[in-house]
């Protein structure tokens, strides 16, 4: 493990082990198992988790390669629910490469063009979220009538949407609070042991899952 820095640190959002530094986070992988079981327990066996982080060369084989922890953490989950349904090839439900509308379209495209297409979708941010909404309206789709979704974070855009979308409340203004007393004291050097913080997450139901081919 590397020397801690000379100046106060607490990463936000992301967990950097090697740094020695605190870090305050989201329960990642919890958030994602809640999400994605919420999903299958509706009936779902064609999911999808859908990020932005830059697509690999023929599909993730490693979860352990995803230098990203709050997306390691998320495919984790997400993962881990599929295998427990008996779901085959999680590892193939998993697509990145949504960077901007374009690519999420091209990504929506390829996915709905599968032989067995996803039903339900999980969103790894909101702005993916937000792609996937704008994406699913430009092929004509209903959601959830022909795909349902879940998004990370419960941004505003979310609950003002029809139908408006089912999200994980990350409960941001608590990580950042956390995070700045976590600073304060390191500042004013408050013995403490480096910690990783997790702040629980919820599930916020909303409209946009519902059983498959409904």
């Amino acid at each position: 493990m590397s020397a801690a820095p000379a100046c106060p640190c607490v990463l936000f959002d992301r967990s950097i082990p090697e740094l020695g530094v605190d870090a305050v986070t989201g329960d990642d992988r919890d958030a994602a198992i809640t999400a994605t079981r919420y999903m299958v327990d509706q009936g779902h066996r064609q999911l999808a988790y859908v990020s932005a982080m830059d697509d690999e060369d023929g599909g993730l084989i490693d979860t352990g390669r995803i230098s990203n922890s709050a997306v390691r953490e998320r495919v984790e989950g997400f993962v881990s629910v599929l295998k427990e349904a008996g779901l085959p090839n999680p590892l193939c439900s998993v697509r990145f490469g949504a960077t901007d509308q374009q690519q999420t379209d091209a990504v929506l495209r390829r996915l709905l063009s599968e032989a067995s297409p996803p039903t339900a979708l999980l969103a790894s941010d909101s702005l993916v979220g937000l792609r996937i909404f704008r994406s699913l309206q430009s092929l004509g789709l209903s959601i959830p009538s022909d795909v349902s979704m879940i998004s990370f974070l419960d941004a505003d855009w979310t609950s003002v949407t029809v139908p408006p979308i089912t999200v994980i409340d990350q409960r941001v203004y608590d990580m950042g609070k956390l995070a700045g007393e976590r600073l304060v004291a390191r500042i004013e050097r408050t013995p403490l042991a480096v910690e990783r913080l997790r702040v629980g997450t919820s599930l916020v139901v909303r409209g946009s899952v519902a059983a498959p081919g409904r």
